[in-house]
């Protein structure tokens, strides 16, 4: 695996919109499409530092406070390290610079289904939930360490599997709350953690799609792997079951009250939790990922 590139993106807000910028034609697989301000943190860069300058190159927009959203990790091929920061104060005039050809102000909603690339797709998810990532302070590195597998499960017609979060709620203490948290009631890819005693990616999905769903599965393919830190770290491995790997009627657990089988379209209009948001891009980009050889 090559050395991880590390990289600084903003959501520059006005009002409900982001800042959108469309990349120049002579940028490889991102030429004509959409795509979040910033870009690479060079050597002796903070990511705030690195962002700034990248802005003013990029827009000529003078940046004012800066909070932390996510950091995401990417690792297909190459590795990116993508720090996702919020542009609270900004002044001047947008001037573009030759990188790029267009800007616009958009919902994320209307950027879902823009001409995005892959990776900017990873954004999706801190777009739609900007104002519940900026009510904790990050503090990255500090938390739990999760791992987690979560399956794209393909149909003969091309669709995949999603499936919703049960809402359960418990008492504890005379306080009532919801087992899943802010996860309940929302759409998701089934999967779930990866187990002690060296239990690997593909051992804890047959587990769980057994446990989750009653169906039993067999030779996963990896997609991509995906480590978001908000709090807690999560390592997330994607891993795509085609129709001739897994057998079974689909059946849900207690876990899930729903399913559904969706294209990418129909998946990006559900309502699923934040940290689901993050299965859109392998789901959208598939044959791209595809074409990848992974070295995890």
């Amino acid at each position: 695996m090559e050395e991880k590139t590390p990289v600084a993106k903003a959501l520059i807000r006005k009002n409900s919109k982001f800042l959108m910028l469309k990349k120049s034609q002579d940028y490889d697989f991102t030429g004509h499409r959409w795509e979040q301000p910033g870009g690479k943190i060079e050597d002796g860069e903070d990511r705030f530092k690195a962002l700034k300058r990248e802005i003013k190159e990029e827009t000529g927009l003078q940046i004012g406070k800066l909070e932390d959203l996510v950091r995401i990790e990417i690792e297909a091929e190459e590795c990116i390290n993508c720090y996702v920061i919020h542009v609270g104060e900004f002044s001047g005039d947008i001037e573009l610079s030759d990188e790029h050809e267009d800007y616009r102000w958009v919902s994320a909603e209307e950027f879902g289904k823009m001409n995005h690339h892959r990776d900017s797709a990873y954004i999706l998810p801190a777009m739609r939930y900007c104002d519940n990532y900026l009510l904790k302070q990050r503090d990255y590195g500090s938390y739990k360490d999760i791992s987690v597998v979560k399956a794209l499960i393909r149909n003969n017609e091309g669709d995949f599997l999603a499936v919703r979060k049960s809402v359960i709620e418990k008492v504890s203490s005379g306080q009532r709350f919801k087992k899943y948290g802010d996860m309940s009631g929302k759409w998701e890819l089934p999967g779930g953690r990866i187990g002690a005693n060296d239990e690997d990616r593909f051992d804890a999905a047959e587990r769980e799609l057994r446990e989750e769903l009653g169906i039993e599965i067999e030779k996963g393919v990896d997609i991509v792997r995906e480590e978001i830190e908000e709090e807690n770290t999560v390592d997330v491995y994607i891993v795509l079951y085609e129709p001739e790997n897994w057998s079974g009627e689909v059946t849900l657990s207690d876990e899930h009250s729903e399913l559904k089988w969706v294209s990418p379209k129909e998946y990006l209009d559900l309502d699923w939790h934040k940290d689901a948001g993050y299965g859109f891009s392998p789901m959208k980009y598939l044959e791209d990922y595809l074409e990848l050889e992974k070295n995890y």
